[in-house]
C-alpha cells in the first residue's frame, strides 16, 4: 500500500496553531508508515528598516543572515510547543512519521509548491485564515487558487476557520489527470509511430513495445 505524504503548510508569522495541525490529522486517515511533515512558512522578516520580503532574487529582499537567524528562532519555537510535542507523541505510538521544517520564499504559495514537489506530497493541507491574509482582493484569491491548481498534482485541501476540511482537488482526482497525461502522451507517440510506419515500408516489431507511457 503507497505511503501518505501529508504537507500540512502555516504561515510563520502566526503563532503556533495546534488546533490546525490537530484539525488536518482528525480530516485525514492516516495508517503505520505514513508521514506527515509541518511546514512553517518564513515569507517576511522584520528588519531594522522594517519588513522585508524573502527573496534572493530581489535587490529588495530581507539579508540572508537575518533570514537564516529568524528561521533558526521558529524551529525551535515550533519544537519546544508542548501541544506540537503532544502530537508528535501521539503519532510516534501510532507509527506515523512526524517531523517539522522552516521554509523560506517569497509567497506562502510559491513555498507551498516548491515543498510539495520536494516532499513529493500526495496531498497538501493549507489554513484558510493564513491565505485569506494573504489576499489583498478576490482577484488574488482566484489566481492563487488558480497557480496552486495547476502547478501542483497532488490532492490539495484547505481547513476552513470551523475546522471543517474544504477538498479542492482530492488526490484520486490527481491520479486520474496523471493518466490522462499518459493517455494523452500514448496518443501523441502512436500517431507520431504510425507516421513513421506508413512513410516506411520496413517495420521493427520490436519497435511496436518501445513506446513510453
Amino acid at each position: 500500500m503507497e505511503v501518505q505524504e501529508v504537507v500540512v503548510i502555516q504561515d510563520s508569522a502566526r503563532e503556533v496553531c495546534v488546533n490546525f495541525l490537530k484539525w488536518a490529522v482528525q480530516g485525514l486517515k492516516f495508517k503505520a508508515g505514513d508521514r506527515l511533515t509541518l511546514v512553517s512558512v518564513l515569507h517576511q522578516v522584520n528588519t531594522p528598516l522594517g519588513y522585508r520580503r524573502v527573496d534572493s532574487c530581489s535587490m529588495f529582499g530581507a539579508n540572508p543572515k537575518i533570514v537564516e537567524i529568524e528561521a533558526r528562532k521558529i524551529q525551535e519555537k515550533y519544537e519546544k510547543d508542548e501541544g506540537i510535542i503532544e502530537i508528535s507523541q501521539l503519532f510516534e505510538i501510532q507509527k506515523i512519521e512526524f517531523k517539522i521544517e522552516v521554509a523560506t520564499g517569497p509567497s506562502l504559495r510559491y513555498v507551498c509548491v516548491e515543498v510539495a514537489k520536494k516532499l513529493k506530497a500526495n496531498v497538501v493541507v493549507l489554513n484558510s485564515y493564513d491565505m485569506i491574509n494573504a489576499w489583498k482582493n478576490d482577484r488574488e484569491m482566484k489566481n492563487d487558487r488558480k497557480y496552486l491548481l495547476e502547478k501542483l498534482w497532488c490532492g490539495i485541501s484547505r481547513i476552513k476557520s470551523n475546522g471543517k476540511i474544504e477538498v479542492l482537488r482530492s488526490p484520486k482526482e490527481k491520479a486520474a489527470r496523471a493518466r490522462g497525461i499518459r493517455a494523452k502522451h500514448y496518443s501523441t507517440t502512436m500517431t507520431t509511430e504510425q507516421k513513421a510506419s506508413s512513410a516506411s515500408p520496413i517495420i521493427d516489431e520490436h519497435d511496436l513495445f518501445s513506446i513510453e507511457i
